[in-house]
């Protein structure tokens, strides 16, 4: 398979840890992408910068460390997170260029505010996913 054909998302459910199995470099995309092993299987994702193999990633104990992939509800604010879902499970859509990260700004209710690269603020629910960090490869 080669890598433009790789689906850059993650599962609907996500539970326990995975593991980074291998970084990938890829032609078709702005950002190296990382080969993830969990307990139903693979997926993939762009890295996030600072990324290395065999490094363990969390899904659902709302460590705020680099690369755990957390509902928005659950990331406080000023907290830098690329790779967003636009709706809760769909395994994110928004921010997966090299070098890109948006910022939480607030929090109303289940709704979640983020400040996008482009200066807008976009609204999500509080269900929706994201990768904490920035994604690797602003230099490419």
């Amino acid at each position: 398979m080669c890598s433009s054909d790789l689906r850059l998302q993650y599962p609907k459910k996500l539970e326990g840890e995975g593991v980074v199995l291998k970084l990938l470099n890829s032609s078709a995309h702005s950002a190296p992408l990382a080969k993830i092993k969990y307990s139903k299987g693979i997926f993939h994702i762009p890295a996030f910068k600072g990324m290395v193999e065999a490094q363990k990633i969390n899904f659902e104990n709302n460590k705020l460390e680099k690369g755990n992939i957390l509902k928005l509800k659950d990331i406080p604010t000023k907290i830098e997170i690329y790779c967003i879902e636009s709706r809760p499970g769909d395994g994110g859509k928004f921010i997966k260029s090299g070098g890109n990260s948006a910022t939480i700004t607030k929090i109303i209710e289940k709704d979640v505010y983020v400040l996008m690269p482009s200066k807008k603020e976009k609204k999500f629910h509080g269900n929706c996913r994201a990768i904490i960090g920035v994604a690797a490869g602003a230099g490419r």
